[in-house]
């Protein structure tokens, strides 16, 4: 019986091994041991075979704090050669459509920003706008430029992206980018520490754009600059600006939180203690409430080791007890 037994157990795992050969044979996803998995589905990035453009790369408009580019890249299929530039330079000479060659048009800009050459992506981009223009209308090149541009300063091509804002303002300097342009000019200028130019930009914007979204935000990186530049009191003079223009916002209570903490930071503690207290007296409930309460505990804990006053009972601050 037990003889019997492992026989039909045998004839079962020959017939599950035929069943399995089988299965292979006709191609039903059977891989042979240590092959490895399966390569996934190409995307259709992947599949693409002309060079990268960067046209992946969305560049997020929408203002959040500080209003960054948010960029989703995808890696290049090969690194760039002097072939890839001549390449796309005969693209745009060959091209059999007006869609084509706006494309090669493109990446030429792209490629040639990312690799520093600022005079020559300039140059490209000058005659990206001018195909666009020609083509589709001043609307649609001004949004196109706008776009490209974006995308250089996302991906850190910042000389690039600087020139190409500088040609969009010039261009359309009462267009419907022109806000953003000067915003985004100004930030570009300040990661690139030339503070002295992004407070130009940022000053140019909210006199010339007051009611445009980007002023507010405009207002805080001019604060930035300013402190950066070390200039502390026209820093802490934007920000009240900003907590005026802006009062009852988001806008207000980052300006009042900010100017204490340049002061805390100036060592200016019975000011900074002041703004805190006052902000605390005016927002008891704000989401920032909390962090302010602790900023004035490190102030008292510090007056506290070298014997000095308690800032946080001063009653004449108007201080809120934490």
């Amino acid at each position: 019986m037990y003889e019997k037994n492992n026989r039909v157990r045998v004839g079962r795992w020959i017939r599950l091994g035929v069943t399995a050969g089988l299965i292979c044979a006709v191609g039903l996803g059977c891989r042979a041991k240590g092959s490895g998995p399966s390569a996934p589905p190409r995307s259709s990035a992947e599949s693409r075979t002309a060079v990268d453009d960067g046209s992946s790369v969305r560049a997020d408009a929408s203002p959040s704090t500080g209003i960054k580019a948010t960029a989703q890249p995808v890696r290049p299929k090969r690194p760039l050669t002097p072939d890839v530039i001549a390449s796309l330079r005969a693209q745009i000479q060959s091209a059999t459509s007006v869609g084509e060659r706006i494309r090669a048009r493109r990446g030429l800009v792209y490629q040639l920003g990312r690799i520093g050459e600022t005079d020559l992506a300039s140059e490209a981009f000058e005659g990206f706008l001018e195909e666009v223009e020609q083509q589709q209308g001043s609307a649609r090149a001004e949004l196109a430029g706008m776009i490209l541009a974006r995308l250089l300063d996302s991906r850190g091509h910042l000389r690039s992206a600087i020139a190409s804002y500088e040609r969009i303002l010039n261009g359309w300097p009462d267009g419907p980018s022109a806000a953003e342009s000067l915003y985004r000019l100004g930030t570009a200028r300040a990661r690139s520490d030339e503070f002295g130019r992004a407070i130009n930009a940022f000053q140019r914007l909210v006199e010339e754009h007051a009611d445009s979204k980007f002023a507010p935000y405009a207002w805080q990186e001019l604060a930035s600059a300013q402190h950066s530049m070390g200039d502390i009191e026209a820093s802490l003079a934007t920000l009240d600006v900003l907590a005026v223009e802006y009062e009852g916002t988001q806008f207000e209570e980052d300006a009042r939180i900010r100017r204490g903490e340049i002061l805390q930071k100036a060592e200016r503690v019975s000011e900074a203690s002041a703004v805190y207290s006052a902000f605390l007296s005016k927002r008891p409930h704000s989401k920032h409430s909390p962090a302010v309460r602790e900023k004035l505990k490190a102030i008292n804990a510090i007056a506290g080791l070298v014997g000095g006053k308690d800032f946080t009972s001063d009653d004449s601050t108007g201080a809120v007890h934490p």
